[in-house]
């Protein structure tokens, strides 16, 4: 009797907010024009005087120095009191929501590898405004759930002119040469998907070539914050770039010497986690670049990695710009959609879709469990016909004006349970 009066037990069970994300192996990513369907859970363990329940969408990001900057957020109460003493029953408690992504801009991609020097994370998270006993004001929160957010990135015709489609490297020593014209099979690939690289080789050497070496180098570019002081501002901006060496494979190839035209396909696949080709303005400025590097260790030389300031300096490499996309690329007509990304003029928020939203189940008197149609809307169901055998016949045509007519008459209530 003591320890009750002392330890009171906690009103709220559980409050948690789920929403279709997939699995850890196999994640949902939402784009321009998506809706996010999701839904705020409550169990009480006794009635409490609920205010309100609110979802919040939003959007921070992190640079290199780990401070937040939030990009975006938006909110709607999924529960509101309707009188000052009202309180919402023992039980548990479901509120669904949905939230509309604008279709008219390409937001940043979600970024949650620190390589880049970017840190970008969608999250959703519910909030519980209540009283307790003696009008002292609480708040609870769930757990914040993350999202994956992709933009729209087409191959378009702003990349195809920088896009190159083959380059050359001629290697001499003495007399002697090896010429490698190298080429990509698709200018852009989508994340996971599988590229090539074709070669031509004209090696006019007395060494044979064994192997290649292909590198996929990310390059992510960013405004300079800490710029110096002492620089006139007609400089203009200062940048930082971020590289990094995200893909490193090794063929084994077959190119005897003193040969002519001898064709290798390198095939290698991009890693599923590359964040599409972005620039973006909206927030702190970002541009996320691809290249590929293919090193040709000829006359007897051999490969054995390098930093990445090497690998710019290294004579026996060719570099050809990857485009990542989240649509495949098509050679005979390219995708025509091309959405912008936001930035300080065109920064369209998402919606809360109040009006379509889905609310809880119904409860109305005289409903069986699983069957939510009233006994008298029996009428509205089909009627099965038989035979004298006993097989379902299809059932006659009732003209529309001689055929009874009903509407079923939903009420929605908050599902409780007592």
């Amino acid at each position: 009797m003591i320890f009750s009066k002392v330890f009171k037990s906690n009103p709220i069970q559980s409050f948690e907010l789920t929403v279709a994300s997939g699995s850890r192996d196999n994640v949902i990513a939402f784009g321009p024009a998506s809706i996010i369907n999701g839904s705020v859970k409550l169990f009480l363990e006794k009635p409490i005087q609920a205010k309100s329940i609110r979802v919040v969408f939003s959007c921070h990001e992190w640079d290199q120095q780990q401070k937040p900057t939030k990009l975006l957020s938006v909110e709607s109460d999924v529960f509101s009191q309707k009188a000052d003493h009202d309180m919402l029953e023992r039980g548990n408690h479901i509120y669904l929501f949905a939230i509309q992504l604008p279709s008219s801009v390409n937001y940043p991609p979600t970024i949650r590898d620190s390589y880049l020097g970017h840190r970008i994370e969608y999250t959703l998270q519910g909030h519980l405004d209540f009283a307790l006993d003696n009008n002292t004001h609480k708040q609870k929160s769930t757990a914040s759930v993350p999202l994956t957010y992709l933009p729209l990135v087409t191959f378009d015709d702003r990349m195809n002119q920088y896009a190159t489609r083959n380059k050359s490297i001629r290697i001499e020593q003495g007399n002697e040469y090896v010429h490698v014209t190298a080429s990509l099979a698709n200018p852009s690939s989508c994340p996971g998907d599988l590229c090539s690289i074709k070669l031509y080789t004209h090696n006019k050497s007395s060494y044979s070539i064994t192997q290649v070496h292909i590198v996929l180098l990310s390059t992510a570019t960013s405004l300079n914050d800490n710029r110096n002081p002492d620089l006139p501002i007609a400089s203009g901006p200062s940048y930082q770039h971020k590289q990094r060496q995200i893909l490193n494979e090794s063929f084994y190839v077959s190119i005897p010497k003193n040969t002519s035209d001898i064709t290798t396909i390198c095939p290698f696949r991009v890693p599923s986690y590359c964040v599409p080709t972005t620039q973006s303005h909206f927030g702190k400025y970002i541009d996320i670049t691809y290249e590929v590097f293919i090193i040709i260790p000829a006359m007897g030389s051999n490969w054995d990695g390098c930093t990445t300031s090497q690998l710019f300096l290294n004579t026996q490499a060719i570099r050809l710009p990857l485009f990542v996309t989240t649509v495949p690329y098509c050679s005979t007509q390219p995708p025509k959609l091309q959405i912008p990304f936001a930035d300080e003029n065109n920064s369209d928020v998402p919606n809360f879709i109040i009006n379509e939203s889905p609310i809880p189940s119904p409860i109305t008197d005289g409903w069986g469990p699983g069957s939510p149609v009233d006994p008298d809307d029996e009428l509205c169901l089909p009627q099965t016909h038989e035979d004298a055998s006993g097989h379902l016949m299809v059932p006659p045509i009732v003209s529309p004006s001689t055929s009874a007519r009903r509407s079923l008459s939903v009420h929605s209530t908050t599902s409780s349970a007592a």
